[in-house]
């Protein structure tokens, strides 16, 4: 008796088709945390360009700032963190040099078979 009471809450709990499980949620066309700064950061600002005297967004003024701000400091992680974001980080390449064959270069196929084997019955040992 106490299963089938506790069946008939779970379905009288269920949502009906087109149902919403929030309904004082969000309503639509609300604008989210990101979507406001977003707006935010492309308004101009009162900020100009030094070189060429055009006024910044509020996005453009602040990474300038940062920019800025980073140099006068000295700090060069500041400053490579943000090079890296607006240039992409460089890619490195590194020269290896030298054979990788560990001396199979200069044997033939049965040497290499038998050097094989030998390997394979030291590691099964």
């Amino acid at each position: 008796m106490k299963k089938d009471k506790r069946l008939e809450n779970l379905e009288k709990g269920k949502w009906k088709p087109g149902q919403s499980g929030n309904p004082k949620g969000y309503k639509k066309g609300v604008p989210n945390a990101k979507t406001i700064i977003k707006k935010y950061y492309n308004l101009e600002s009162p900020a100009m360009h030094p070189d060429t005297m055009e006024k910044l967004t509020y996005c453009d003024a602040a990474w300038m700032h940062q920019i800025k701000k980073a140099a006068l400091e000295g700090d060069l992680a500041a400053l490579k963190a943000i090079t890296d974001r607006l240039e992409g980080t460089p890619i490195s390449t590194q020269i290896v040099e030298g054979s990788l064959s560990h001396g199979l270069d200069n044997l033939t196929l049965d040497e290499k078979k038998a050097k094989l084997e030998k390997l394979l019955s030291q590691i099964s040992e």
